[in-house]
C-alpha cells in the first residue's frame, strides 16, 4: 500500500476511535472518563489529545482520583 493510503486509513481509524470513546464515556464526569480511559490503556498523552488539554492535566486529575480512592 502507498504511504497515502495508509495515512487515510489512520485518519478514518482515528475518527473511529474517537466515536467509540465518546459512547463510553458519554454518561460520565471528567473524572471518571479520564480513569476509564487509563484504566483501557490509553495514556495519559492520549487521555490529553482526546480532551484537548495538556498531558499534565490528566496526569494531576489521575493523581487526584487515586488519593480519593483511598
Amino acid at each position: 500500500m502507498s504511504e497515502e493510503i495508509l495515512k487515510e486509513i489512520s485518519a478514518k481509524m482515528d475518527i473511529l476511535n474517537k466515536l467509540l470513546i465518546h459512547g463510553a464515556i458519554k454518561e460520565k464526569n471528567i473524572t471518571e472518563a479520564t480513569v476509564f480511559l487509563n484504566e483501557i490503556g490509553l495514556s495519559a498523552a492520549e487521555i490529553a489529545k482526546f480532551f484537548n488539554v495538556k498531558t499534565n492535566v490528566i496526569t494531576a486529575r489521575l493523581s487526584n482520583a487515586k488519593k480519593k480512592a483511598k
